[in-house]
């Protein structure tokens, strides 16, 4: 039998989630981890909240070039940043069937999602989560049919006023939504209202959005 602590130990992977872009939301696991790994990999977002170091490497949506890297540095300690916590939309998912799970730890972090409820002041536990990050907007519309309370990640091609107008053309316009854009950034803004203001509204791409029954 496997004791999964003693396992972790011995990870030479550490997926580390950052939180929302900000120190204040870093967890200690999580400085932690990054202060033991001898070489960082992420995003220019996510190296920059990690000055001190200096044994990084920067790589964007390339998994390929991430798996080289793995592979080619294997046996030493290595951190992989991801926004967010790595259980939710990250690149754990590709590491996972590229890699042995026993090499793989897996620090957790606060999600932009969770983040925002609490800006909104709403509890998450009852809501169902869509990402059209990078991802198609089908099925959307019927999840948040079914739901009282939807969360979704937006991106610069399906921002939160073409969400908006999605749900709009689709009958649910009589719903009501909070944005979170910006978060944790200096341009911070939430903003609440219903679907026909949000749809006339300009948000960044990258923002979430609770959508309310």
């Amino acid at each position: 039998m496997q004791q999964r602590g003693e396992e972790l130990k011995m990870g030479r992977v550490a997926v580390v989630g950052i939180g929302p872009g900000c120190r204040e939301h870093l967890t200690p696991a999580a400085l932690k981890a990054v202060e033991e790994a001898e070489i960082l990999i992420g995003g220019k977002r996510q190296l920059a909240l990690f000055p001190e170091k200096t044994s990084t490497i920067l790589l964007g949506a390339d998994h390929g070039r991430l798996m080289e890297v793995l592979r080619s540095n294997r046996g030493r300690r290595i951190a992989v940043l991801t926004s967010g916590d790595p259980g939710f939309y990250s690149i754990l998912s590709i590491l996972l069937e590229n890699l042995p799970r026993e090499e793989i730890e897996v620090v957790p972090g606060i999600s932009s999602m969770q983040l925002c409820f609490a800006r909104a002041g709403l509890t998450w536990h009852d809501a169902a989560f869509y990402s059209v990050h990078g991802r198609s907007t089908e099925g959307l519309l019927e999840m948040v049919r079914r739901s009282r309370k939807t969360a979704v990640l937006t991106d610069p091609r399906t921002p939160p006023q073409e969400v908006a107008r999605l749900l709009l053309a689709g009958g649910a316009g009589n719903r009501r939504a909070v944005v979170c854009e910006d978060l944790c950034g200096d341009d911070e803004r939430v903003v609440e209202g219903s679907l026909e203001e949000v749809a006339k509204g300009s948000y960044k791409g990258y923002s979430v959005m609770v959508i309310l029954e």
